[in-house]
């Protein structure tokens, strides 16, 4: 028998793609809202439902697409490359 050379084939994919895409201005309103459509009410929750730590229901996923969809943000779902840039201050 042999072993898979693959740690962990059941990665989990959050929504932090789409979150680090929205703009600094919009993003406490969005968090509200997705805290709510999450049913969450701390800040661990939501990192954990961001970094994809929990497993979402569909209601949840489609709730979440369509935040998202509010503030012109369609690449949601997946492993974010970096966090937000902060342009230099020179």
């Amino acid at each position: 028998m042999q072993k898979s050379s693959k740690k962990n084939e059941n990665t989990h994919y959050g929504f932090r793609k789409g979150y680090i895409q929205l703009r600094l201005q919009d993003e406490e309103k969005a968090k509200k809202e997705l805290m709510n459509a999450l049913s969450i009410n701390n800040r661990v929750s939501f990192s954990n439902y961001k970094n994809g730590k929990v497993d979402l229901k569909l209601s949840q996923i489609r709730a979440i697409e369509h935040i998202f969809s509010l503030y012109g943000i369609s690449d949601i779902w997946g492993k974010a490359e970096s966090s937000r840039l902060i342009p230099n201050m020179i």
